[in-house]
């Protein structure tokens, strides 16, 4: 899993146990779900999403 991250973001994902405990949190709340949108999204990850749909698409 670790060289699969690598070779598609250049890096190891890292989380805190918070941040596993907020993604897991928000999977299973259906509502908070409903709220999201893609202004919620960090620049950098939308930039990050765009490249690799890019890459999926060469």
């Amino acid at each position: 899993m670790v060289a699969a991250q690598e070779d598609e973001l250049g890096g190891q994902i890292e989380f805190t146990g918070q941040e596993l405990a907020d993604i897991i949190a928000f999977v299973h709340d259906s509502e908070e779900q409903k709220a999201f949108s893609a202004g919620d999204i960090p620049e950098k990850i939308e930039e990050m999403m765009h490249q690799m749909g890019e890459e999926d698409h060469d």
